[in-house]
């Protein structure tokens, strides 16, 4: 059980995360719904509350595993990773972290009016590959400022 206060295996807990896929439908089929926002920050919001509570968990276990020497060579972090509780933990802050960048890559298109059907390609990519994403609509977000006018720019 790695969350005592709550008596669900890390399997279970784990399943719970495939929330995450309804804040991904809200960015690629609802952009413009008035809830998308709320519903994908409540969902980050939640996964937050869990991560905190797992990092809490496995800290009080064993607070040498978060050392600084911890993250200085990838033996350490493939040591970290062996077990199942803090392979969860990096999950819940994977799928957090973007779907945030996914709402990111949503709104500032919005605001720089960069239609849609250019910016929902990337969503899936955003999930599975977030920094080749995040590259690809920095690029599309440089060309757009670029050729806005000089009154409405926005960087």
């Amino acid at each position: 059980m790695p969350l005592p206060f709550l008596d669900a295996s890390d399997a279970q807990i784990f399943e719970t995360f495939n929330g995450v896929i309804l804040g991904w439908a809200c960015l690629l089929f609802l952009p413009t719904w008035r809830h998308t926002k709320t519903v994908v920050l409540l969902l980050v919001f939640v996964y937050s509350l869990v991560y905190a509570g797992l990092f809490q968990t496995i800290l009080a276990k064993d607070p040498s595993l978060f050392s600084l020497d911890t993250f200085g060579s990838l033996d350490s972090i493939v040591k970290l990773f062996a077990a199942r509780e803090t392979v969860l933990l990096g999950w819940v802050h994977y799928i957090g972290g973007d779907l945030l960048a996914g709402l990111f890559v949503v709104q500032d298109s919005q605001a720089l009016g960069i239609p849609h059907l250019l910016i929902a390609p990337l969503l899936p990519i955003l999930l599975m590959a977030t920094p080749v994403a995040l590259a690809i609509y920095l690029v599309m977000r440089a060309v757009r400022v670029m050729t806005m006018p000089s009154k409405s720019k926005t960087m």
